[in-house]
């Protein structure tokens, strides 16, 4: 890590870290978040800081997410020579449709396959069209709508800009889909966010979403994720859309978020009741969060129909 991210601070707490940037303040321009089911190549840090470096107006960047099939390797000496390490995507970055619901960019694609056919981009999952704006490519790497938080990359600047009372990430969350949260702050900010598809890594997700973008692979998927990831996923994705939805936008795409909204509702009302608990907790940060919007909504540079061509 030396070579490439200069001085770091290790931080460390028995359970959940809370990213206040006072809590950072070792790390000068950059802050690079590392979770524990990561496995990287050697010269992942050196590729990623560069394509910072190369990239002044990036406020947020990573590289490419492998998956990591821990379970088929014996012993952590013998990780660089086993199976373990795909060459399936686990994530690109963040892909966030007009529905508002967000997906890992890429994932379940051949790594080569998604580099030889370029920043082509699906408006339906699985379909391969010419490029859109969703995704855009600039030499090396590619411009996408945000970063994944299995191991994002963030200016220093960028986050001090967006972070509401010193938090990067919104501690009213508790955990799941903060990262999202603060794709769209950035992005809001005008920042943009880089992949560099040089620099590769390999995840153990825990809580994988779906391959394909189907109501029926989205129900699968949720049966496969625990109780605490249901509820904290479904009570967080609605606070990013009460914190950062412009009306605008709102008043164009509402049919589509209120149908995607509604089918969750009427779901999670039959067969999971306690996910939808996450209600009366929205409802009692609702204030905070509203003064959240107002800090947001006040740091807006990008015009609305800027943050609209990401929505596909």
């Amino acid at each position: 890590m030396g070579q490439g991210m200069g001085r770091v601070r290790r931080l460390r707490k028995s359970c959940r870290v809370s990213l206040r940037l006072r809590d950072l303040c070792a790390m000068k321009r950059i802050i690079q978040l590392l979770n524990q089911d990561m496995y990287l190549a050697q010269d992942y840090f050196e590729k990623i800081v560069a394509m910072m470096e190369e990239h002044p107006e990036a406020g947020a960047g990573q590289g490419v997410l492998l998956k990591w099939d821990f379970g088929k390797a014996s012993s952590v000496e013998r990780l660089a020579s086993s199976n373990s390490l795909t060459d399936i995507v686990d994530t690109m970055g963040l892909k966030v449709m007009r529905n508002r619901r967000v997906a890992d960019w890429r994932t379940g694609k051949l790594l080569n396959n998604v580099i030889a056919s370029g920043a082509k981009q699906s408006h339906r999952w699985g379909e391969e069209i010419a490029t859109t704006p969703s995704v855009s490519r600039d030499d090396e790497v590619y411009e996408v709508f945000g970063v994944s938080g299995a191991l994002p990359i963030y200016r220093r600047k960028a986050v001090e800009q967006v972070a509401f009372e010193g938090q990067m990430f919104d501690e009213d969350f508790f955990s799941y889909k903060e990262d999202v949260d603060l794709a769209f702050r950035l992005r809001a900010a005008g920042w943009k966010a880089y992949v560099d598809p040089q620099a590769q890594a390999w995840h153990d997700r825990s809580a994988a979403g779906p391959r394909e973008m189907s109501d029926k692979a989205a129900l699968q998927n949720r049966k496969t994720k625990s109780a605490f990831v249901n509820y904290h996923s479904y009570k967080n994705h609605v606070m990013v859309l009460l914190k950062n939805e412009n009306l605008a936008n709102f008043a164009r795409d509402w049919p589509w978020i209120l149908w995607y909204e509604f089918k969750k509702f009427v779901y999670l009302l039959l067969l999971d009741r306690a996910t939808l608990k996450g209600l009366k907790e929205i409802k009692r940060l609702r204030p905070r969060t509203m003064q959240k919007r107002k800090f947001i909504t006040s740091h807006y540079k990008l015009k609305p129909e800027e943050m609209r061509k990401w929505f596909c």
